[in-house]
């Protein structure tokens, strides 16, 4: 991704603890795999924002009624925008774009979007939050440095959570070595 078990509940709040509840109900129904991702580093990372790489076809898509939901709980702070288009510009699977004074964040998605990248945007949505209220410019969080700590949090959270397939679980953990690889700390 470009530049958040779920901290992002404390920034989302109720709709984000239902959607995490829902998912895990309808996990034990999944019977697909989950995608497998490009590889993911420093100089892939577009300085405005943080983008999932990769590919989703057989991953499990997330409840759209759900993504409503949310997007409506947020409405104020977040936009979600479907645009395949522009992804496929930059290889990938979802982007977030931190908001700025008077414009709400945003996220970028493929139509019928995969649960794993709509929890991740969801997770850097948290991270921005929670980054903003400690004064955090939208130029400062989306620093390389910035994006490579907070895919690596993100990939940690992510793994933390218990309703994900093994080859989902999988690919986070593809996902956080990579960025741990790219980590110039």
């Amino acid at each position: 991704m470009e530049g958040g078990g779920l901290l992002v509940t404390k920034v989302g709040g109720a709709a984000v603890k239902v959607v995490a509840r829902d998912i895990a109900m309808e996990a034990k129904a999944v019977q697909r795999t989950a995608p497998t991702r490009a590889a993911q580093n420093a100089e892939l990372v577009q300085p405005a924002g943080f983008s999932s790489k990769g590919t989703a076809q057989s991953s499990p898509k997330f409840d759209p009624e759900k993504l409503e939901r949310i997007q409506a709980s947020l409405k104020d702070k977040l936009e979600i925008k479907y645009d395949a288009e522009w992804l496929d510009r930059y290889g990938s699977e979802a982007q977030f774009y931190p908001g700025y004074p008077g414009h709400r964040s945003t996220i970028v998605l493929r139509p019928e979007p995969s649960r794993g990248a709509v929890i991740e945007e969801l997770l850097h949505f948290g991270q921005w939050q929670k980054a903003q209220r400690s004064g955090v410019s939208a130029a400062e969080f989306s620093t390389p440095a910035r994006i490579v700590q907070d895919e690596i949090a993100a990939q940690h959270q992510l793994l933390g959570l218990k309703f994900w397939t093994s080859a989902e679980r999988g690919e986070f953990s593809k996902n956080l070595e990579l960025w741990k690889a790219t980590d110039t700390k």
